[in-house]
């Protein structure tokens, strides 16, 4: 199995090209090929342009990342544009010979002229990089429902004009009301067999047993297609979290696909290892209707993410992270958190 691992901060990612522990746009994701079915992690890095990674590579199939993996990843920084003008006169000298040579004057430029051309220079290198790239963008809108099937987009309609586009990224944002018109359920995120309404039937009594105040929750949406030239990756994300006692952590999240409803993520956040199996077990008898059969696979994985900082393993279906931070000043593990989060395996 091929795992994606963001080249900026060094975690797994969810989705193709969107990196949800940083909140960046990852186009070239780096890849770990991991072999469940023979129990064996085997590869290099196989992502385009990877530079050199070092994993901890377990005989139970795991991965997970070294210490020296643990330092924070900058974000390249683009070089300033630099402007130089030079200024320098060389008079022509005629002179004719056996005569008295006098030099021409040259009359030199006044400073302020020279000051505003300078200026409109810089303003032209600034601007035109960004005009170019609007009209580029504008005409791959213009085009992309032929070129990337599944966009609503079709270049008729002067209303779908409206929609957000940010060319510097190659990203639209739909409504809730243009994605669902238009059908198809989004082509970056893995879907699991089993729609939000159906979860929702058999989690919430759970989470009303594990003291969660159901009533309690936020609700949103995020539509957007990125574009790279003939490519369209779609994500139409639904999300409901909700609000945890302090006493048990933080937060209890569902996000599913808009347009069909089938579940996308399933991930919460709490403090304390009997936290981690309450609703770990909860949510994947919610799922599958049997979760205490998983249960001895996570706690040997929990252990390993609490000693390698994090960890992300396979079920027969569904793929399993777990992140475990330790904020207590001496590492005693007084102070600590863990995040779960459940997909659907690739």
């Amino acid at each position: 199995m091929k795992t994606r691992i963001c080249p900026l901060c060094d975690q797994p990612m969810k989705k193709p090209h969107h990196c949800d522990n940083c909140n960046s746009f990852i186009w070239k994701p780096n890849y770990i090929d991991i072999h469940y079915s023979s129990d064996v992690m085997s590869g290099d890095d196989c992502s385009y342009d990877a530079m050199p990674h070092k994993y901890d590579y377990h005989d139970d199939g795991t991965v997970t990342m070294t210490p020296e993996q643990q330092e924070d990843y900058g974000r390249p920084v683009k070089p300033k544009r630099n402007s130089r003008v030079d200024e320098g006169y060389t008079p022509a000298e005629n002179y004719a010979p056996n005569e008295t040579f006098e030099p021409k004057k040259v009359r030199k430029p006044r400073s302020g002229k020279m000051i505003t051309i300078i200026v409109v220079v810089l303003i032209l290198l600034t601007v035109l990089p960004e005009i170019i790239m609007g009209i580029v963008g504008v005409i791959r809108s213009e085009n992309m429902n032929d070129e990337n099937p599944g966009i609503i987009f079709d270049g008729d309609d002067e209303d779908d004009l409206d929609f957000d586009y940010d060319s510097s990224s190659n990203e639209k944002e739909f409504t809730d009301e243009e994605v669902i018109a238009q059908g198809e359920e989004c082509n970056g995120s893995y879907h699991m067999d089993i729609t939000a309404e159906e979860f929702f039937k058999v989690m919430e009594p759970a989470l009303d047993k594990l003291d969660v105040d159901t009533a309690d929750y936020n609700e949103s949406s995020n539509n957007h297609a990125y574009i790279y030239g003939s490519t369209t990756s779609t994500y139409y994300d639904t999300d409901r979290m909700y609000q945890l006692d302090d006493s048990v952590g933080y937060y209890y999240d569902v996000i599913w696909d808009t347009v069909s409803g089938r579940l996308h993520d399933v991930g919460f956040n709490v403090t304390s290892r009997d936290g981690t199996e309450a609703f770990f077990e909860a949510t994947m008898e919610a799922l599958t209707g049997d979760g205490e059969s998983f249960m001895d696979e996570f706690k040997k994985n929990r252990e390993t993410a609490e000693e390698e900082t994090y960890v992300f393993y396979n079920t027969d279906e569904y793929e399993v992270y777990i992140n475990y931070t330790d904020y207590s000043d001496d590492g005693s593990g007084s102070e600590v958190s863990y995040y779960i989060s459940i997909t659907q395996a690739m």
